[in-house]
């Protein structure tokens, strides 16, 4: 386990890289990840220095320069001496922090070829996790997928205790099935625990399944998002797949129930949604 000055240092670290990502919606990144991760990330930087002598371990451990320089890289201006600077750090740590820093400003600004390469340079230090999934982003961006799919592949058992397990599963899973490889994508989705919890996961989930030529399994994890989450954004991209499904599945689609749409009308009825839910309800 890492010890608490390492942790208050990195968090440190990671307030001064994070910066922008309130900014990342109004610079075009609408990634769902960046306000919660910048809630993640500042949240705990506030609370370490809360700490008696938090300060003092940061400053310890995580260079003033190396604080200045991630700071001062939120403009492109700053972003050579960076560089520089993560080119002739010799430790490895300092090295991949400098690196995860700049790459994660120039995807932000929407510099995907250079971002996947810095971030990947990013591999060896303590934001590792972090820095491979924004490498499959900007990959993702610039067409790489197979570089993307790199990047993810293995994940969870090389950062078992990653906060970004489940979006990465969700983000590996979707270049797997995009690429045509439905199976391993299932694989992934199926390994994480919280996957039956997630509309985005279920929904591709059920993507895999329909690609699989499974129509039966995908049509009741359609119909699993459709009643248990009916308001999210997924429930319509299920409602619509699921017309699509019922008429190629002819007599072999399975209605629902009875129970299930009282559990959509109930669940349409709790998220203040009266009217579908009384359709519901009549139907």
């Amino acid at each position: 386990m890492k010890s608490l000055r390492f942790q208050l240092a990195l968090a440190a670290f990671l307030l001064a890289a994070a910066l922008p990502l309130a900014r990342a919606h109004e610079a075009g990144r609408a990634e769902e990840s960046h306000q919660s991760h910048n809630y993640y990330i500042t949240h705990q930087a506030h609370e370490a220095f809360q700490s008696p002598g938090a300060d003092g371990a940061a400053r310890a451990v995580v260079s003033a320069r190396l604080r200045y320089l991630a700071s001062r890289a939120q403009t492109r201006r700053g972003w050579d001496d960076l560089r520089r600077y993560a080119r002739s750090e010799k430790d490895l740590e300092s090295r991949g922090l400098a690196y995860f820093a700049l790459g994660y400003r120039e995807y932000l600004a929407h510099e995907d070829g250079l971002a996947a390469g810095d971030l990947k340079a990013a591999e060896n230090c303590s934001l590792a996790d972090i820095a491979a999934y924004y490498q499959a982003l900007a990959s993702r961006e610039i067409n790489r997928s197979n570089d993307a799919i790199a990047a993810l592949t293995g994940f969870r058992e090389r950062y078992p205790q990653s906060v970004y397990r489940r979006r990465v599963a969700d983000l590996l899973a979707s270049l797997l099935i995009k690429s045509g490889r439905p199976q391993p994508a299932l694989a992934e989705l199926q390994a994480e625990p919280l996957t039956k919890r997630r509309p985005s996961s279920l929904l591709l989930t059920a993507q895999a399944e329909e690609a699989l030529q499974n129509d039966l399994a995908a049509a009741e994890t359609y119909q699993v998002i459709y009643t248990a989450f009916p308001t999210v954004a997924e429930a319509h991209q299920a409602e619509i797949a699921l017309n699509q499904l019922r008429q190629r599945m002819g007599p072999r689609y399975p209605e629902l129930n009875d129970e299930a749409q009282t559990e959509r009308a109930q669940n349409l009825f709790q998220r203040g949604r009266y009217q579908q839910a009384l359709a519901t309800y009549d139907n």
